[in-house]
């Protein structure tokens, strides 16, 4: 544990604190109900002489709680003696809460005492824990603090599990400017915006962002955690947190997206496609993940087969997740319903593939007239309804057929909401892969939000033919490293240091939104060098250790248009014979073949490129995908 841990904190069992109020209600109207019993005045007495009798005991009973001696009349009445029980109860929860808050202040205060020694964390899910988890164990380098988490939900497992770590925690909506304050996030080193809402993340940053309140000015490293792509892009242009007077550096990241990443890489560490062969991804569940991961393929999934790859999804609500999905990526494949990937026509794979019977869209081609030489979309897709009771033989209906077409390598991904219709998927699919796919071995990756008794059961001793892999859990893709020192962010800004100084050679007086310095870039551009960062890793096992021979430099040349026009695509960037930036038209948008000699030769630099970054670059990324320290 880190120096600066206090400890667990004292606090109440959750059940019994959330109730606390209700319950010294109850037994406060217990005691009164037994008081008036146990005094109830005898025959012959008026009404008022009754109350000022039952008035004077309950006061004689106050006296007995105050520490004096008790009326005779309790000792002998069973009532009464049930009256004080309660009373005395009710006065020891009362004092119990009043000494928990005292603490908590008392902890909130001295861990918050010196601004800029501490860290705020907004939310206790998965991420937010294992944040914590990171700071009060040591694996945040040399950056040694106190942690305050700040948690809407108190009976969430997260606020005793981050409280026994030595955490303080602060009660409320972190979105709201008092808890903020009161939790002293505006002096923090670093606030972490991680709770489930994208909107409440929204606002955290923007509320640190343009605090002008009392103190001196002093800027805070705010992280934010946006999965939502819409809001995304809303907060890559808002001025706050672009303006470097702002008092906060806020820098968004995705948890889902880095997931994603990690899956791809993990998918291929052992074999990529080679020539002839193409990949079919097949997608179980397109909630968040699944969308995430569909993205990230679209900008990933490049290969030196220089093919597009195909997927399968597969959803409950199919139909309006990928009507939603494609609202926002119309480019993503070609319109629904005009390819079965179990019957696909020859060549449909190849990027210079085109059929207006396929993809009949306006403009598709260039200029309106339908026979221009423009990539008008990144992959072939099919969505299909999964039935809920869905099991071996519906399974075996639709994934047979397609991975038993000729040069297939078929990849299995499982992210439903749900982890336990996860789970079933998974048994259901690993015996469906069993029975028709004997020879090799396949495997299926299962998204875990975070370790439990049932991933290892489903995992452990998973050796045959269809192995069951987990991914996407907080502490391989969110844990502190990843989000302040993330290796890919370094290396993109690395990258992309290399590129102004190649254009300044080549022209003292270059300008523009792409040439300002790393900390100035437009967030387009930065997400775009990030891209290219993610895709080394690939290009990079397509290389190997051996040199560079001119076949290789040309496939990685095409491999980085290809990955180019796809995030060009994805960004709704189309074709046409004349660029125009402010309308997203691009005359690169072509399959490589038909470049410019001069472009082609860019992209030829990818690959001598790629040695370059990982001799001088290698204090960011390591082989592998390991952070290097």
């Amino acid at each position: 544990m880190s120096s600066h841990s206090n400890g667990p904190h004292p606090s109440l069992p959750i059940r019994f604190r959330d109730h606390a109020v209700d319950i010294v209600k109850v037994f406060g109207a217990m005691a009164l109900v037994l008081a008036v019993i146990g005094f109830w005045p005898p025959e012959g007495l008026t009404k008022q002489t009754a109350f000022l009798v039952v008035t004077k005991e309950i006061y004689e009973v106050m006296e007995m709680l105050n520490l004096h001696s008790p009326p005779e009349e309790v000792g002998r009445n069973l009532c009464l003696q049930w009256c004080v029980l309660f009373l005395a109860a009710s006065y020891g929860i009362v004092l119990c809460l009043l000494a928990k808050r005292f603490l908590a202040h008392s902890h909130l205060r001295k861990a918050t005492k010196s601004p800029g020694k501490y860290v705020v964390v907004c939310g206790l899910g998965p991420v937010g824990l294992q944040i914590v988890t990171d700071y009060v164990s040591g694996n945040t380098g040399n950056e040694k603090a106190r942690v305050v988490a700040i948690e809407k939900d108190e009976s969430s497992p997260g606020v005793e599990t981050a409280r026994g770590l030595g955490a303080v925690v602060v009660a409320g909506d972190a979105s709201q400017h008092s808890i903020l304050k009161k939790a002293c996030a505006h002096q923090a080193r670093r606030v972490f915006a991680v709770t489930g809402s994208d909107v409440a993340n929204f606002g955290i940053a923007a509320d640190l962002a343009l605090d002008r309140e009392g103190g001196p000015a002093r800027r805070v490293d705010c992280h934010v955690h946006l999965t939502d792509p819409a809001l995304a892009e809303l907060f890559r242009m808002a001025p706050a947190f672009t303006d470097t007077s702002s008092r906060a550096n806020v820098r968004g990241f995705n948890c889902y997206q880095r997931a994603a990443n990690q899956l791809i890489f993990d998918m291929h560490k052992d074999s990529l496609p080679g020539e002839g062969e193409v990949t079919h991804f097949f997608l179980f569940g397109f909630g968040t993940m699944g969308q995430t991961v569909a993205r990230e393929l679209a900008m990933q999934a490049h290969f030196a087969n220089l093919k597009r790859f195909r997927l399968t999804v597969f959803d409950p609500a199919a139909e309006s997740a990928a009507n939603a999905f494609l609202s926002s990526y119309p480019a993503f494949c070609p319109e629904r319903g005009s390819v079965d990937l179990a019957n696909l026509p020859a060549g449909i794979d190849r990027w210079d593939h085109f059929d207006p019977k396929i993809r009949p869209v306006p403009d598709a081609r260039g200029e309106g007239h339908g026979t221009g030489p423009g990539i008008e979309y990144v992959c072939n897709a099919e969505f299909r309804t999964l039935p809920v009771d869905a099991g071996g033989p519906f399974l075996s209906h639709i994934v047979v057929p397609r991975i038993e077409q000729k040069a297939v390598i078929p990849r299995f991904i499982i992210c439903f909401e749900d982890e336990q219709q996860s789970f079933a998927t998974a048994v259901n699919l690993r015996n469906v892969l069993k029975a028709y796919r004997e020879a090799g071995t396949l495997q299926i990756f299962v998204a875990f939000k975070r370790r439990s008794a049932v991933e290892r059961l489903l995992l452990t001793g998973d050796e045959g033919p269809v192995q069951i892999i987990g991914f996407g859990n907080p502490a391989d893709i969110c844990g502190w490293n990843h989000i302040v020192h993330d290796q890919y962010e370094k290396l993109a800004e690395f990258m992309h240091g290399k590129y102004v100084d190649a254009r300044l050679r080549e022209d003292p007086r270059a300008a523009g939104p792409a040439m300002k310095q790393w900390g100035e870039l437009p967030e387009e551009y930065r997400a775009s060098n990030l891209q290219r960062a993610y895709h080394m890793e690939i290009k990079l096992r397509v290389l190997g250790p051996e040199r560079i021979n001119e076949g290789m430099q040309e496939a990685v040349a095409e491999m980085e248009h290809n990955r180019w026009c796809s995030e060009k695509l994805m960004s709704g960037w189309r074709y046409g014979a004349v660029r125009n930036e402010p309308l997203k038209i691009h005359d690169y948008l072509v399959p490589y073949a038909n470049l410019p000699e001069h472009v082609k030769e860019y992209d030829r630099k990818a690959a001598p490129e790629l040695f370059e970054f990982l001799k001088e670059g290698q204090r960011f990324v390591k082989r592998g995908g390991a952070a290097a320290e």
